[in-house]
């Protein structure tokens, strides 16, 4: 049993396992001695002879040994167990030195001191980090790797995505059943192309293409997408070097937790329907799951809330299950609610979908083997849309520990991707979510998806962990060859590119050998890696991310932390290979994404970017802009008109999407806002509380007489009531009756006074 397993749960059953012990040690004393005190059915056999008590007594002597030697750890930790159980009644001598001080000041503390004898052991040690924030030791005593702390902080976010920005709902306890499956919500989307599909948003695509129409994500020091934007563009290192998770040496860790997630200890509950004790003991990457689907889903035009009973599957890749290490006196919260299944069906069934909803592992490149059986079920129509998503936190030492051992991590934290002197990659964290759909379907499209391949590598003799190049060519190959692309349409390449040498030669070398032998200028290529580091399970949605971004400003992102080429990679030497280093202009349609598994998995994912170049409608610049939000809060609704007020260049695609999330129920989001906005001008706002009440139905019948010359002609500077106006009007010359000569009044029937039908008409047309 390893030092770092014993810690989990030794406190829990390191007390029955001495009990049984000192039993087996009574039972054989008193077998010795012929006393049956404890063995009331021998008395009752007359046969019972001192060979047989003989017998029994051996038989007891080697389940002791056997005990002995199974739970031998137990001796060797005994002191550190007793500091937990019962630090204090422990001798401070009897620990070790760099913990005698901290014991003494935790027995001197008698505040502390009633609160463990008063308490359950976790509520205890709960007080007690409260009271010891900044007391490290004492932190240790409770793990050997400072894992986050159970969920208590249950505070708010504003979570923001690439361009529709959607504030989460801030303290508002209203809406504890907003996903409720006794909810009045439609059973079924509407899919109707003519209600969800702009022609400038996704019309660039064929309508059965499978495309990626929302994009959100937690990344390294990035808590959203613009944030991640801003650091690869300004080439900001990601990856920060600090001790929230581990500690330098915690379990031979070769240096202390890197390019982690904020914020591990929040969800707003108001808004999820999760009760507090359940959030405070679900994997914190699950709460975070469920805020990135929510933004995904939002970034693709839809109130998540709107998609209940929807065949939406969840497609989640996580690679290990580091919370089921986070000690606590609840293990039935643990099993059901700690365990990587939970990370999709927890959202599944807080969204309430009714799509396929389950974990995907092939290390590295399980995100990427995740969007491929998305896409399969998409083709197959199972699914009408999908959440992929990506778990990726390092919240224990153990795996850094065994990636260093086996030669693969970085053993300085000085992971330069296909740099010279790079040695090893830099195990980081991100949670990502895509959401992919059919293009009649999707209110946006960043890009589609004309191919995307699963393979293996099956046997190599190099090793199960050594990429192999003829599998990576042939998936690049096949993959171009299915989307009939051809290789020299290719500009930029996003490559897999985690740090390791050979894992970098051997790409390095394998993208020269399909794109450079004929090429009249050099292949750019490039890896996220280099600013996030390899974030594993989330690796290949973080590429994709970065590939969009790329499409959507026509500017490759740099990497950075490069200066020399690898020197076994001769395509990249001689200068056909060409590594993006600063800002790069990008004017090719297509970009291929590398994914590689650590155990010999390859996927290969084709973006096309979206043709239609976005144009905003051609407003009348004299009328202001009507735009309806609401939200849960009356600041998340502000805080959108705030967003528009500061950013006056928003394109129409924005506005699009907005209008599509403004027809919420108000159960679920009670605050209800209208801005008026005009450039050059400040914008007029109005937020109220429009929770549902029992209303009073009112009839408004304004009568003939209304009317007059030249009514509603003004109005038709408005592009929805032109709209409006201009359908009326075809129906009505079927029956020979012209809407736009009553209106300004030029016809002589409709300056009759006692002509009520073209008195009618007009009233009627205009409301």
């Amino acid at each position: 049993m390893s030092r770092c397993k014993a810690k989990i749960n030794l406190s829990t059953i390191s007390g029955p396992l001495e009990a049984f012990k000192l039993k087996l040690n009574l039972f054989a004393g008193q077998l010795d001695k012929n006393d049956l005190s404890h063995f009331p059915r021998l008395n009752s056999i007359p046969s019972v002879n001192e060979e047989k008590l003989k017998n029994y007594e051996d038989g007891l002597k080697r389940l002791h040994f056997a005990f002995e030697r199974r739970f031998q750890n137990f001796n060797a930790i005994q002191v550190e167990l007793d500091i937990f159980t019962m630090p204090f009644n422990l001798n401070c001598e009897a620990v070790k030195s760099d913990l005698q001080l901290e014991l003494i000041e935790l027995q001197s503390n008698n505040h502390l001191k009633q609160l463990f004898l008063n308490m359950p052991k976790l509520e205890s040690y709960k007080s007690l980090s409260k009271h010891c924030r900044s007391n490290q030791t004492i932190k240790r005593v409770l793990s050997y790797s400072k894992l986050p702390l159970p969920h208590r902080e249950l505070s708010t976010r504003k979570n923001l995505s690439n361009a529709v920005l959607i504030p989460l709902q801030q303290g508002n306890d209203l809406n504890l059943n907003l996903f409720s499956r006794n909810s009045s919500l439609p059973s079924k989307l509407n899919m109707d192309p003519s209600l969800d599909h702009h022609e400038y948003c996704s019309g660039g695509f064929d309508p059965e293409d499978i495309v990626i129409s929302g994009i959100a994500g937690r990344f390294p020091e990035c808590d959203n997408v613009g944030e991640l934007k801003e650091a690869l563009y300004n080439k900001k290192d990601c990856v920060i070097f600090r001790n929230n998770r581990f500690e330098k040496g915690d379990c031979n860790a070769p240096y202390d937790s890197c390019g982690i997630v904020k914020s591990l200890d929040k969800l707003d509950t108001t808004y999820f329907p999760i009760n507090n004790s359940l959030a405070n003991f679900m994997d914190p990457a699950a709460r975070i799951h469920l805020e990135v689907a929510y933004e995904a889903i939002a970034d693709a035009g839809y109130d998540a809330s709107s998609l209940k009973g929807q065949k939406i599957g969840v497609f989640n890749a996580v690679t290990q299950e580091d919370s089921v290490k986070i000690n606590t006196a609840d293990e039935s919260f643990i099993n059901l609610h700690g365990v990587r299944t939970m990370h999709p069906n927890r959202t599944t069934y807080v969204m309430g979908f009714t799509g396929p909803s389950y974990v995907l592992d092939s290390a590295c490149s399980s995100s990427g083997v995740a969007l491929w059986t998305a896409c399969q079920s998409l083709r197959e129509g199972s699914i009408d849309a999908a959440v992929v998503s990506g778990c990726q936190l390092n919240l224990h030492p153990i795996m850094l520990t065994g990636y260093f051992g086996s030669g693969i991590a970085t053993p300085t934290g000085n992971s330069r991707p296909f740099d010279a002197n790079t040695d090893g990659m830099v195990r980081t964290e991100a949670i990502t979510a895509l959401f992919v759909q059919k293009a009649k379907n999707a209110r946006r499209a960043y890009a589609s998806l004309p191919s995307v391949l699963f393979y293996s590598a099956g046997f190599l003799v190099e090793g199960i962990s050594v990429p192999s190049a003829f599998m990576l060519n042939k998936i690049i190959t096949d993959t171009l060859q299915e989307a009939n692309v051809d290789p020299d349409e290719i500009e930029y390449v996003e490559a897999h590119g985690t740090g390791t040498q050979v894992g970098d030669k051997i790409e390095a070398n394998v993208l020269g050998e399909t794109f450079c032998k004929n090429r009249k200028k050099p292949l750019l290529f490039g890896t996220i890696k280099s600013n996030v580091g390899h974030t594993e399970a989330s690796s290949a949605i973080c590429g994709i991310i970065k590939s969009i971004l790329a499409f959507e400003t026509n500017i490759i992102p740099p990497n950075i932390k490069y200066d020399t080429p690898n020197i076994n990679a001769p395509y990249l030497v001689d200068g056909k290979l060409k590594l993006v280093t600063e800002p790069t202009p990008l004017s090719a349609d297509y970009i291929p994404v590398n994914c590689l598994g650590f155990g010999g998995t390859l996927v290969q994912t084709l973006l096309k970017r979206n043709p239609i170049v976005k144009k905003s409608k051609s407003n009348d610049p004299t009328l202001p802009r009507l735009i309806l939000y609401p939200a849960t809060t009356e600041e998340g609704v502000n805080f959108v008109f705030e967003y528009i007020q500061n950013n006056s260049d928003l394109p129409e695609e924005f506005f699009a999407l907005l209008d599509k999330l403004s027809f919420t129920e108000p159960l679920y989001k009670p605050f209800r806002g209208y801005a008026l906005c005009q450039k050059g001008k400040s914008i007029i706002t109005e937020v109220k509380n429009v929770s549902p009440t029992r209303r009073q139905i009112w009839f408004i019948a304004n009568g003939m007489g209304s009317q007059w010359k030249g009514m509603g002609v003004e109005h038709m500077k408005i592009g929805v009531f032109a709209e409006s106006m201009q359908r009326s009007s075809e129906i009505l010359k079927r029956y020979g009756v012209d809407l736009f000569e009553i209106l300004k009044g030029d016809d002589k029937d409709s300056q009759n006074e006692r002509n009520v039908t073209r008195s009618f008409v007009g009233i009627c047309a205009v409301q």
